[in-house]
């Protein structure tokens, strides 16, 4: 029975902790531990982890300063026992019992000696759970390892990866990613495998209070509008500064083509003529018309 050490980072979560948790407890087929991060709640959120964990042994935690979802997840990762495979956990999702069973039935088709990861789909759901709709209406594809660079399509609570990406991940922690799932993605596209689930192990949970989400049915004009703000936002630019921070760390590990493209948006801004290199390379794409369109408007503004 293979082991799975779930990462979970929590924040002020007390309202759907529980039932979260309760889920994790309930996975069937492979070995459970559990490591939770509180990154400086201010409700009971802590009083709630230390219950759990003097409930059952296979839960542990530990309290931080707070440093935000990404560093907190970076911060787990760390510190992590050695387990056959990791799972980056939400709280307040509810798993499936099969969700990280599934998840290692996948990954160990593959060759653990690199690092792969398995990520899913999910049913959306709201506070109440009650279901909505699923996330991907058709299976997600990208057309190479280079669209990585554009976005990161695995959502973070479905993604499972093995040992020696965790090695690697740990190894070169960044000072910047936009988010700790899309680095555990980025390099496994680069330098092992990505595995794609189209069924659904998990409710994810839509609610006020999310870092990161998704609508329910209808989008509403403020959501348009809050997306159009953060796309046009001169500060935030995640591809870029994904793109230099993994070419930093990284560099060295990537064959000649790969590190070429990754250089090809870390230094894009360097010039007129770099610029226009990559915004015609059309191995560095999207993989919608929609986000391809937004994606080449944001090389010609320079805040990609």
């Amino acid at each position: 029975m293979k082991s799975v050490c779930v990462l979970l980072s929590t924040y002020n979560g007390e309202k759907y902790l529980p039932a979260q948790i309760e889920s994790l407890l309930k996975q069937e087929g492979i070995e459970l531990s559990v490591i939770a991060r509180d990154d400086g709640s201010k409700d009971g959120t802590v009083e709630l982890l230390r219950y759990y964990s003097n409930k059952d042994s296979r839960l542990d935690f530990y309290k931080g300063k707070n440093l935000g979802v990404a560093q907190s997840f970076f911060n787990l990762i760390k510190y992590a026992k050695p387990a056959d495979y990791y799972a980056f956990c939400d709280q307040d999702d509810i798993w499936d019992s099969d969700k990280l069973k599934c998840a290692v039935d996948f990954l160990e088709k593959e060759d653990n000696s690199k690092p792969n990861m398995y990520f899913s789909n999910l049913r959306i759901v709201d506070q109440k759970l009650t279901y909505y709709r699923l996330s991907h209406l058709t299976p997600l594809i990208q057309k190479n390892k280079y669209s990585a660079l554009t976005e990161d399509i695995a959502t973070g609570c479905t993604i499972v990866f093995n040992y020696t990406a965790k090695e690697y991940a740990k190894s070169r922690i960044p000072e910047y990613c936009s988010m700790h799932d899309t680095w555990i993605y980025m390099i496994c596209k680069f330098f092992g495998k990505c595995v794609y689930d189209f069924n659904a192990h998990i409710s994810y949970r839509q609610h006020g209070n999310n870092v990161v989400g998704t609508y329910l049915d209808k989008k509403p004009v403020s959501l348009y509008i809050a997306r159009i703000n953060r796309l046009f936002n001169r500060k935030l630019q995640p591809r870029y500064n994904n793109a230099r921070n993994f070419y930093y760390l990284f560099g060295d590990k990537l064959d000649f083509v790969d590190a070429l493209k990754v250089k090809e948006l870390a230094y894009y801004k360097a010039s007129l003529k770099s610029r226009f290199k990559l915004l015609f390379d059309k191995d560095i794409n999207a993989s919608s018309w929609s986000r391809e369109i937004c994606y080449r408007i944001l090389i010609v503004l320079g805040i990609v």
